[in-house]
């Protein structure tokens, strides 16, 4: 069935996310209580947070399903970049930690959890983060992966907790498609929609299966203020023996030092991090014809009276059975006024450093109206 254009004001059941929960505020807050939610049905939630420590003292941002605050039930192993320390931790405590705030006030976090949340066994999370973020530095990026050990109970809230002040907080839950699906609504056959298509959802906006090598890649007609989020996810190969930096720009900001980084990689047998202010890194270093790397990049891409941010993760110079490096990057760029209306991608070695084969695609956020 065609149809023109669509904007879906219930439940997606495609089988994949949906956002379910989007809360900005300008004010502070002390906790956040999401509910009411059905963990059983949904299997898996997305949190996406961004936010901003109002105090001049250390915040810590836990979330707990149910608010369950026991000391002993939630655990991690953690790995966390800070200048130039690398570091790794297994601790248990009484939520599941989405970062800290510890320098001093108007610092930002953001946060992007994905939690399973079927009972039956422990539940689990991925969190990757980054935090103590100013226009041009972020001081720390975090890699986590979490448990709760009740199995039994069905989640039917996740509580928010930590003092946090501008803030916009979006809860995605996965929406089962097919027999899977308990959704009361109307079902449809095939769906070929023709014009907009709304409906709460990251949608893939712009695809790119590069036939020859190119240099940079622009995308345009992008509109930062009303997306709010966009996903990058890339495939490159490299056509080049030489070294290749890859850089992403908003706008086409070609001024490096308008950009700030905290990295944390691991190559074989060691792990290290760094801080840098030389612009919005992708972790693509190809330096060998035919190397693969492959990218995603989550952005808070709206105008909020903060530095824009992402979260960066990728592997890199892929060659047969060998991944040379993987890594994490936490990213900013200073630019607290402008609307992202184009992203830029392009390499800074020689020419034609995307090479053909390599694959790029854009998703951004299409809320419902």
């Amino acid at each position: 069935m065609q149809t023109g254009d669509l904007n879906v004001l219930g439940d997606l059941c495609a089988g994949g996310y949906q956002m379910i929960y989007n809360q900005e505020t300008a004010g502070s807050t002390t906790s956040i209580n999401i509910t009411p939610i059905v963990g059983q049905t949904d299997r898996e939630y997305r949190l996406i947070v961004y936010g901003m420590n109002p105090l001049a003292a250390a915040q810590t941002y836990l979330v707990r399903p149910n608010n369950n605050t026991d000391a002993t039930a939630y655990g991690q192993q953690n790995m966390t970049g800070t200048a130039a320390i690398a570091a790794a931790v297994r601790t248990t405590g009484s939520g599941i930690m989405l970062h800290n705030a510890t320098v001093t006030s108007a610092n930002h976090i953001f946060t992007d959890m994905t939690l399973k949340s079927r009972s039956g066994t422990i539940r689990t999370a991925l969190v990757n983060s980054l935090s103590e973020l100013q226009p041009g530095s972020v001081n720390s990026v975090n890699l986590a992966g979490w448990s709760w050990i009740d199995t039994s109970a069905s989640i039917t809230s996740l509580m928010l907790t930590g003092v946090m002040g501008s803030s916009n907080v979006f809860l995605f839950a996965r929406k089962p498609a097919g027999s899977d699906s308990d959704a009361t609504g109307i079902p449809t056959g095939d769906l070929d929609v023709q014009g907009d298509f709304t409906a709460d959802v990251m949608q893939k906006v712009y695809e790119n299966d590069l036939t020859a090598s190119a240099s940079s890649i622009t995308i345009s007609g992008l509109d930062g203020n009303t997306d709010t989020l966009y996903w990058i996810i890339m495939r490159v190969v490299s056509e080049n023996a030489t070294t290749e930096i890859y850089y992403l720009e908003p706008n086409g900001d070609g001024t490096l030092s308008n950009y700030g980084h905290q990295w944390l990689y691991g190559t074989n047998a060691s792990i290290g991090a760094q801080r840098g202010k030389t612009g919005w890194y992708f972790p693509v270093d190809a330096n060998g014809v035919g190397t693969v790397s492959l990218v995603q990049s989550l952005i808070y891409a709206k105008v909020s009276g903060g530095p824009r941010m992402g979260i960066t993760g990728g592997a890199m110079r892929i060659t047969g059975t060998t991944i040379a490096v993987t890594d994490i990057f936490g990213h900013t760029w200073n630019n607290t006024a402008t609307n992202i209306t184009s992203i830029v991608l392009y390499n800074a070695g020689t020419t034609g450093g995307y090479g053909s084969g390599s694959h790029i695609e854009l998703w951004s956020l299409k809320k419902s109206t």
